[in-house]
C-alpha cells in the first residue's frame, strides 16, 4: 500500500499545483478584464467631453484664411460644423456603450444608460469620476526608499 501511495502522491501534487495556477489564472484574467473595460469607459467619456466641447466651439476663425471668399468661409465652416455635430453624436454613442458594457462588471453605472443622451453628456464629469472610483489602484515596484 505504501509503495502505491508513494507512486500517486508526485501525480496528486502535480494535478494540485496545476488545478490551483488554473485557478488563480482564470481570476486574474477576469479581474484584468475589468479593470480594461473600466478603462475603456473612461476613455470613451472623456472623449466624449472633449468632442463636446468642440462641437459648441466648432467655429472657423479668420486667421489665415484672407485668401478664402465669403462664400468659402462659409461652405468650409459649414463643414466644420456638421464634422463636429458628427464626431459629438458618434463619441456620445461609444461612451453610452462603453458604460453599459462596464455596467456589467460595476455597480451604480445602470442610471447612466438609463439617461437621455443630453443629460448623459451634461453629467459626463460626475460619471468620469464614477468609474475612476472604480479603478483598482495599480501596483507599483518597491523602489529603494521605500523599503
Amino acid at each position: 500500500m505504501t509503495t502505491a501511495v508513494a507512486a500517486l502522491l508526485p501525480f496528486v501534487s502535480v494535478l494540485a499545483g496545476a488545478a490551483l495556477t488554473y485557478w488563480l489564472n482564470v481570476r486574474q484574467r477576469s479581474h484584468d478584464k475589468a479593470q480594461d473595460v473600466l478603462r475603456a469607459a473612461i476613455a470613451a467619456v472623456a472623449a466624449m467631453q472633449v468632442s463636446t466641447q468642440f462641437a459648441t466651439d466648432a467655429r472657423v476663425g479668420a486667421t489665415g484664411l484672407d485668401a478664402l471668399t465669403t462664400g468659402d468661409l462659409r461652405d468650409l465652416s459649414r463643414e466644420v460644423t456638421l464634422k463636429g455635430l458628427r464626431v459629438y453624436f458618434e463619441s456620445i454613442a461609444s461612451a453610452r456603450l462603453a458604460v453599459a458594457e462596464a455596467s456589467a462588471y460595476f455597480d451604480g453605472l445602470e442610471p447612466f444608460g438609463e439617461m437621455e443622451p443630453s443629460e448623459f453628456t451634461r453629467r459626463g464629469e460626475e460619471l468620469r469620476t464614477l468609474l475612476v472610483a472604480h479603478l483598482a489602484p495599480r501596483r507599483r515596484p518597491r523602489t529603494e526608499a521605500s523599503q
